[in-house]
């Protein structure tokens, strides 16, 4: 099985300074929805370098309500089906969320991670569930503020024990804000035993997001029970690289 997770950038170009704070400030700062739909007019490019891929599951971060339907256009004519999970972070036309697409039909699950309608207050989850592997693949896009990400984490932790549980494999991916050194200093997440599919930064190397240091914030988590046999990462028009991986259930 193939999987790959990507934070889009609300389909903007995010590898320059000054076209990605353009475009953080065209939703984030004055939400105007004309110059949100001008920055964010790599949608259809974006989903095409991801069907290229080839995954049997894709997890898509920052897909804004505006431009999904150009998502999820372009998978079904390579016959993904598409499972939305929105935060609340905007309004709709703005409104932005988690996306997977899935080659093989899934069962969409009642799982909603706390998001709050403020800066850094998260970006949307979405869960599915795939009856005969036993296999349930959660995408999480989590919350720059501290306690809401504790509270998140606790959320995650909580939903995966209780697919152990149930005995299922669990396939955790998205964009976590945080280097999985930093994941793992919370308790309940290091309590999953989960392995992570990549150790590379997925940050490019522009100048603003060197400020703030960041490194590996994307990745792909497997619970027991699933094989890495290998993975990498690979650039697109976002400020942030996607994580490719194959699994052996």
């Amino acid at each position: 099985m193939k999987v790959l997770t990507y934070n889009m950038m609300f389909g903007m170009y995010g590898k320059e300074a000054l076209l990605n704070l353009l475009g953080h400030f065209s939703i984030h700062g004055i939400k105007s929805v004309f110059l949100t739909r001008l920055f964010s007019r790599f949608n259809k490019k974006t989903a095409e370098l991801l069907i290229k891929k080839d995954a049997d599951i894709v997890c898509i971060n920052e897909v804004i309500g505006l431009r999904k339907n150009e998502l999820i256009n372009k998978f079904k004519l390579q016959g993904y089906y598409s499972y939305w999970g929105q935060s609340k972070h905007h309004k709709a036309p703005l409104n932005i969320g988690t996306i997977i697409f899935t080659k093989e039909k899934a069962e969409k699950m009642n799982f909603k991670l706390t998001n709050v309608s403020k800066p850094g207050g998260g970006g949307g989850s979405c869960a599915t569930f795939f009856k005969e592997k036993k296999l349930v693949v959660l995408g999480i896009h989590l919350a720059l503020r501290k306690k809401l990400v504790e509270k998140q984490i606790n959320e995650v932790s909580e939903f995966i024990n209780k697919q152990n549980k149930l005995g299922r494999k669990v396939i955790l991916l998205g964009d976590f804000n945080l280097i999985e050194e930093k994941l793992r200093n919370y308790k309940e997440f290091e309590k999953l035993n989960l392995i992570s599919a990549s150790k590379k930064p997925t940050c490019p190397l522009i100048f603003e997001l060197m400020l703030f240091k960041f490194k590996c914030v994307d990745n792909i988590f497997v619970s027991k029970g699933i094989n890495i046999k290998s993975s990498q990462t690979f650039l697109g028009k976002s400020d942030h690289k996607g994580v490719y991986a194959d699994l052996e259930l």
